[in-house]
């Protein structure tokens, strides 16, 4: 059953990617943390270990996205936080809506699954 406090350890997931502290973000990581993304982008694909976790975070805010975290809602074993991402670019616009379901072991996030509502948008967006 999901504890309370995994809803916290989300929390401090999301600041740290906002607050841009990847030292943060390394503490509320389990060692061998599996963030999955969907498409066929450079960001897409299994993220395998906290070190390719904070890279994936980093790819991702040094694309200027706005990243706008709306709900958490609790489940049984896991966590979802809805966000809307947005960005403009000359070549690509983002503006996606995201599901992201964390699962928490011992105090740490042991995985991340990101569910986006327009795949091919993202994949423009991140082009290889």
């Amino acid at each position: 059953m999901t504890e309370s406090h995994d809803a916290g350890v989300v929390e401090k997931f999301l600041q740290a990617v906002g607050a841009e502290d990847w030292s943060a973000l390394e503490t509320v990581l389990a060692p061998d943390v599996v963030w999955t993304l969907p498409g066929t982008s450079r960001i897409s694909g299994e993220a395998h270990g906290a070190a390719a976790v904070v890279e994936r975070a980093q790819a991702i805010t040094a694309a200027k996205i706005t990243i706008e975290p709306q709900h958490l809602h609790i489940g049984y074993r896991s966590i979802a936080v809805t966000v809307h991402n947005t960005a403009h670019r000359p070549d690509a616009d983002l503006d996606e809506w995201l599901a992201i379901v964390f699962t928490c072991r011992a105090g740490k996030i042991a995985t991340i699954d990101t569910h986006i509502s327009d795949v091919p948008m993202m994949e423009r967006f991140f082009a290889v």
